[in-house]
């Protein structure tokens, strides 16, 4: 868990998973559900987790359009990152299911090799899912508590 409650979106859980023999690591926003995925990781590349993270999180906030000040403000929040022991269950059925999807789509694809990343994660976070006894769709959340900050 990457932890910042105090930022415009919160907490972000991370988890790493194989897919044919490659690490991939998923984040998760605890208020929103948004999400990437980062595939073919080091050892080393997760021992840098934090840049990491900061690096595809810019990418995946430009891809989606989001203001550049509002961006701005983001990437100040993720400045400082603390790592700690994942604390919500259900972030982590969330997050499973995430990668549920994210196998399913490299099946479909017949490999890893054959995906283009950020065509999955724009599918990702258009994927219905449940937050707090409401069915969301990650993208449209992120924008909601962009618009509410």
């Amino acid at each position: 868990m990457l932890d910042n409650d105090s930022t415009i979106l919160g907490s972000w859980y991370a988890n790493l998973f194989l897919i044919e023999r490659k690490k991939c690591l998923i984040f998760v926003n605890s208020k929103t559900l948004f999400c990437f995925v980062v595939i073919n990781q080091t050892k080393k590349d997760i021992e840098q987790i934090g840049n990491m993270f900061r690096r595809n999180l810019l990418k995946r906030l430009h891809a989606e359009s989001i203001s550049p000040d509002v961006i701005a403000q983001i990437m100040k929040d993720q400045e400082k990152i603390t790592i700690c022991k994942t604390s919500d269950r259900r972030i982590l059925g969330s997050m499973n299911e995430l990668i549920f999807h994210f196998r399913v789509i490299c099946d479909m694809e017949e490999g890893l090799s054959n995906i283009d990343i950020d065509e999955v994660n724009n599918k990702l976070v258009g994927t219905i899912l449940k937050l707090n006894g409401e069915f969301i769709i990650p993208r449209q959340m992120l924008n909601e508590v962009i618009i509410n900050s």
